[in-house]
Parts: C-alpha cells; sequence; structure tokens
C-alpha cells in the first residue's frame, strides 16, 4: 500500500494536480469520519491550510518515477480530468 501511496503522490505533483487530489478525497464525506478524529487539524480546518501550501509545488516541474501499480491509470485520463 505504501508504494501505491508513493505513486499517487509523484503523479499528483508530475501532473500538477495534487492540491486538486487532495481536496477530492477531503471532501468524500465518508473518509474523512471513519479516518479522522473530531479534534483533527484535517477536520477541523478542512485542511485548507495545508492545501494552500501545498499548491505552491504546481509551480514546481517535476519528473518523478511513477510506479508500475498506477501506470495503468495514465492512460485512462478520463479518471483524472
Amino acid at each position: 500500500m505504501d508504494s501505491c501511496f508513493k505513486s499517487f503522490l509523484c503523479y499528483a505533483l508530475n501532473e500538477k494536480k495534487l492540491v486538486s487530489f487532495l481536496r477530492i478525497i477531503l471532501k468524500t464525506v465518508p473518509l474523512v469520519e471513519n479516518y479522522y478524529q473530531p479534534w483533527s487539524y484535517t477536520k477541523t480546518t478542512g485542511f485548507n491550510d495545508a492545501l494552500h501550501s501545498l499548491d505552491r509545488l504546481a509551480t514546481v516541474d517535476f519528473h518523478l518515477p511513477i510506479n508500475v501499480s498506477v501506470r495503468r491509470f495514465m492512460n485512462n485520463r478520463d479518471l483524472i480530468e
């Protein structure tokens, strides 16, 4: 599972979509309800400050390697855009 998460991060950074992807994940109510405590930073703030900081990474051109476990999704652009 760790390699899939690393691949997700690499792909998101390469495509300059890390913040967009994280926003989608954090708007998934069942996920946030099940995995975050009521007092957590994510639930109390919506992670907005962190997303704002991470958005600066979109100015960097990343060329990170992507694990084979997610390459099958690279050809399926409709899942991403």
